[in-house]
């Protein structure tokens, strides 16, 4: 993996620190914590967030996630935190990062809370031209990359409901980790937003409402599958926690596990201050709603 060093002011290096001590560092976030970022701009919990940002919601509590300076003209469109907190994302068209860092929507991109580096380039890894990563996940070391069209990699086709698993320690060998049309999933769902829990289910999200095992969802919602058993359930009720959220689908979530009371408090104290720090940026983000006031068609199933 290539990594390209840039550099971030320390007032974001610090809020991003903080943020993975909160969701990360310390193994994860609160019970019913998520980080999502939606296609359009959305106000959540009042935390006003265009289509690039990210925010964490804690129970009704929003707080924007720090992802240094972002082109406010791309869409992130996957994202998924590493095993030591840090970011990794994608965004839905090429850019060119603070530092000299260029990214393609078919890269994924670290954030460490002072520099973008890239962490997977697909060309090296034969994700083809005109194709995007549109979920991300982390799962023992490996990675597990969604598109938003069929590929095949390392002689393994993926649709796009399913989820394909990069080796960690062997870069070029994929497999298959979800067969979304094997588990119900239908073939006109694009499977756009994915978290591994470790020892636990995936949360997926797709761009269309639809039923899975009887459980009815809309595309700003976040399913729970077991691969032990096959099972679903609603991990995430988008809608109902915050109704802003309604008017966007959810294209990028990271569910990080529970933690015991203790540290959930912690977590949640170390975020709030986080989005006393960053309250006064509300007002420069509001400007870009009027850039998404016309919502993009959501696709049929």
């Amino acid at each position: 993996m290539s990594h390209a060093l840039t550099h971030a002011s320390g007032a974001g290096s610090r809020r991003s620190s903080l943020l993975g001590c909160a969701l990360a560092l310390l193994g994860a976030g609160p019970a019913g914590a998520v980080e999502l970022s939606t296609d359009v701009t959305v106000n959540v919990g009042g935390v006003v967030a265009a289509d690039e940002a990210v925010v964490a919601d804690i129970g009704g509590t929003a707080v924007r996630v720090d992802l240094g300076a972002l082109p406010r003209g791309a869409d992130l469109i996957a994202f998924a935190r590493a095993a030591n907190g840090d970011a990794l994302f994608t965004l839905d068209t090429a850019v060119a990062l603070p530092g000299g860092a260029f990214a393609t929507p078919r890269d994924v991109v670290r954030w460490d809370g002072a520099v973008h580096a890239i962490e997977l380039r697909g060309a090296d890894r034969g994700i083809p031209v005109g194709a995007r990563i549109d979920a991300i996940a982390v799962s023992e070391g490996d990675l597990l990359l969604s598109f938003d069209v069929t590929v095949t990699l390392g002689g393994v086709t993926a649709a796009d409901e399913d989820l394909l698993r990069l080796d960690g320690t062997q870069p070029d060998v994929w497999s298959l980790a979800f067969d979304g049309s094997a588990h119900g999933i239908a073939r006109g769902a694009d499977l756009d937003a994915a978290d591994a829990i470790p020892g636990g289910p995936l949360a997926l999200s797709f761009d269309v409402s639809g039923s899975i095992g009887g459980i009815p969802f809309a595309d700003e919602d976040v399913l729970a599958f077991a691969p032990a058993n096959g099972g679903w359930s609603k991990r995430y009720d988008g809608s109902a926690r915050h109704a802003a959220l309604a008017a966007g689908d959810v294209d990028a979530v990271a569910v990080p596990e529970p933690l015991g009371a203790g540290l959930a408090a912690a977590a949640a104290l170390v975020l709030l201050r986080t989005r006393r720090s960053t309250r006064s940026s509300d007002v420069e983000l509001r400007r870009s709603v009027a850039r998404d006031t016309q919502r993009r068609p959501r696709r049929s199933p």
